[in-house]
């Protein structure tokens, strides 16, 4: 447990992706705040879909960014790539950066797709 206020990202018997390390939730606050590490793999891609990672704070706000982000994405793609589903798995991957500080838990990834492609069947 992390004695600075920060709850930590994943408990070691876990299975952490990388994006697991990319935020980080102050448990007092219940402010997000992403990981030099974070911020290094996605504002380049939050900031083309036109969303500033250094403005968002809270989980709604993540949330809402991925939402934004992913939607951009997916728009970009063309009908053949919109068919393929590794490129679209791989866009949906970013909704896995809240696994964790959500309640998810932290599976492997093929594990987090077959949830993910469950609930939107539903």
């Amino acid at each position: 447990m992390s004695t600075n206020g920060l709850t930590p990202s994943a408990p070691a018997t876990e299975t952490r992706l990388d994006l697991d390390g990319y935020r980080v939730m102050d448990s007092q606050s219940r402010q997000v705040r992403f990981t030099r590490k974070g911020r290094d793999a996605l504002s380049g891609r939050f900031a083309r879909a036109g969303v500033d990672l250094r403005r968002v704070r809270t989980l709604d706000e993540v949330e809402q960014a991925i939402g934004d982000v992913t939607g951009w994405e997916y728009r970009r793609l063309s009908p053949a790539q919109r068919e393929d589903e590794a490129t679209v798995a791989g866009i949906n991957d970013l909704h896995f950066i809240t696994d964790g500080i959500t309640g998810q838990p932290l599976r492997p990834r093929s594990a987090r797709r077959q949830r993910l492609q469950a609930a939107e069947q539903k």
